[in-house]
């Protein structure tokens, strides 16, 4: 995800995001967390939520989060 919104309402490419801001989904307005890698550019992720907790991805097929789980890609 390339873009965020900060709790006050504005809207941050992931790119030119702050490390120590807090990010939400614009979607669905949950947490989200800045990721970065030594070959990827910032970009924002989910933060992890358990069934516990009440979180069900959405837009999500059963074979690409049983792929999320084995850690493995499916073409």
């Amino acid at each position: 995800m390339k873009i965020g919104i900060t709790k006050n309402g504005t809207l941050v490419e992931a790119r030119k995001a702050d490390r120590n801001e807090k990010y939400f989904c614009t979607s669905c307005q949950r947490a989200l967390k800045l990721c970065s890698g030594q070959y990827k550019k910032n970009y924002f992720a989910h933060q992890s939520f358990t069934k516990k907790q009440g979180y069900q991805p959405k837009g999500e097929t059963k074979r690409h989060l049983m792929g999320k789980k084995k850690g493995r890609r499916f073409l």
